[in-house]
């Protein structure tokens, strides 16, 4: 499953109106690490490598998530 616009409240919202997770990934320099893949933006209980199908926070980029996204941080 692919989730659209990760980062941001809408698909329609260019690239400045960023949700909390946008705001974690620039301030992460714009990078997957373990601190963000561990952290939970939202805090909805689910870190954001659960809600991304990366729980074990092993993805890099060009690699294919260990499983689907299940929520949008």
């Amino acid at each position: 499953m692919v989730w659209e616009a990760v980062g941001h409240f809408s698909l329609y919202d260019g690239t400045a109106n960023k949700n909390p997770f946008g705001i974690d990934f620039r301030q992460n320099g714009m990078r997957w690490t373990q601190s963000l893949c561990k952290g939970d933006s939202d805090g909805d209980g689910l870190s954001n490598g659960e809600e991304l199908g990366d729980p074990n926070c092993t993805w890099t980029e060009g690699q294919t998530p260990d499983y689907d996204a299940i929520g949008h941080p």
